[in-house]
């Protein structure tokens, strides 16, 4: 009826009974938060929080593996606060639980990277560009030396680089390159 109560015919008693109908609010909602694949990496902040809180779920990648800055599904919703930190890929996703959600955290395969480490000889010689970094595999870097006043740049050691031109140097391992002065 417009109250809400619901009439259930009893046959058996020849009655009619009267059910009410109270609605009871919810105060527990549940957070499922997943990794994408399984294996890229740890979440925290899953399982069973108050009504209208907001939740912090914190993305860890394992060995291997990136969490990249807006790699976040919330279903339902979107994320109400983001936080990336880009030298450990750790991030985290502040949801509003207003509802049962799930949250997932998308992880990539993390690229194989190598050292390239650059030196000068003597060091108050002069200085080389780029300073010792950590390069994408396959990629190639344009090594260049700058000669301070009174000294010459007179040639390259190490890297696969020799003579006094350009030196480019692959990067399919650590490598290492002095510039000579």
């Amino acid at each position: 009826d417009s109250d809400g109560n619901v009439y259930v015919a009893d046959t058996e008693n020849n009655r009619i009974q009267k059910f009410g109908a109270t609605e009871q609010p919810v105060t527990v909602f549940t957070l499922v938060t997943a990794s994408v694949p399984p294996a890229g990496g740890d979440l925290t902040g899953g399982g069973d929080h108050a009504a209208a809180t907001s939740v912090t779920v914190t993305a860890t990648p394992r060995e291997g593996y990136i969490f990249a800055e807006d790699a976040w599904t919330v279903f339902p919703g979107d994320c109400e606060d983001k936080t990336f930190d880009d030298t450990t890929f750790v991030g985290t996703c502040s949801v509003r639980m207003d509802a049962n959600k799930t949250v997932a955290a998308n992880f990539g395969v993390a690229p194989v990277t190598w050292t390239l480490t650059t030196s000068a000889n003597p060091t108050i010689g002069g200085t080389i560009s780029p300073t010792t970094n950590t390069y994408v595999d396959g990629s190639t870097v344009n090594v260049t030396p700058t000669p301070n006043s009174g000294y010459t740049f007179t040639g390259w050691s190490g890297g696969s680089c020799s003579g006094t031109g350009l030196c480019s140097v692959d990067m399919d391992s650590d490598k290492s390159v002095t510039a000579d002065f």
